[in-house]
């Protein structure tokens, strides 16, 4: 169903790629036919130079089917859990986006940010904190020791520190901690990446992950004050 927003989100990224470094770009997929690969290879085909590797990695989408799926996710939202297995274990760091993105800048300058000693660099979510009404959180997140007026970060750009997600078998937790508690999957595996690495995660400038709704915000629709960065321009627009 992504087929399309992910040929015109691999353009933009690759349309605005450094002309002096090199890339290698993983598609994961389940099960693409090889006529929609072959529409997407020739949708960036303009766009593709010496020195940008564009690999489609297939995962097995049946191991995520007992996972909660809600609204408009699927299982296909738990295929990054499978990034730290699927890539050569030399690939320390890499940047994550959802095919509903939109790259408007250099996808080079947030690769090289630093992530520190953080699993995970993520921008914050457009709800502002983690008791917004539609979240589905947990009225008390004492366990986690969070509050509901904690921050909270949206997943859809992410820089993964897969050395420290390897080390600590990150995926494999998050993806026990999925099964055991179904009632916390509302948004998929988000909900479960702020409460489990709660205090782990580091922010990115909300210019990496401008959400659509800021739009509606600055069109006047919507009333949120602590949506501070609706006019920040942005590197990366998420749909």
């Amino acid at each position: 169903n992504y087929t399309l927003p992910l040929a015109v989100s691999l353009y933009s990224l690759l349309e605005n790629f450094s002309q002096t470094r090199q890339l290698c770009v993983y598609v994961l997929h389940d099960a693409v036919p090889s006529e929609e690969r072959a529409r997407i290879e020739d949708s960036v085909a303009p766009v593709l130079r010496k020195g940008i590797q564009l690999e489609f990695l297939a995962y097995e989408g049946s191991t995520f089917a007992d996972l909660r799926t809600t609204l408009h996710f699927s299982a296909a939202n738990y295929a990054r859990h499978h990034i730290p297995a699927l890539l050569p274990s030399t690939v320390a760091k890499v940047v994550c986006l959802d095919a509903d993105t939109l790259v408007l800048s250099d996808i080079s300058m947030l690769f090289d940010e630093d992530p520190g000693d953080f699993p995970v660099k993520l921008a914050p979510d457009w709800t502002g904190h983690m008791g917004h009404p539609l979240l589905d959180m947990p009225k008390d997140l004492s366990p986690w020791g969070a509050s509901l007026s904690d921050k909270y970060f949206n997943v859809g750009v992410q820089l993964l520190n897969l050395s420290m997600w390897r080390e600590e078998k990150i995926s494999e937790m998050l993806m026990e901690k999925a099964r055991l508690h179904p009632e916390l999957m509302f948004i998929a595996d988000q909900n479960l990446v702020n409460l489990y690495l709660y205090g782990r995660i580091g922010e990115l400038s909300p210019r990496w992950n401008k959400q659509f709704v800021y739009r509606k915000i600055r069109e006047g629709e919507w009333k949120m004050p602590y949506c501070v960065h609706a006019w920040d321009p942005p590197h990366i627009i998420h749909f």
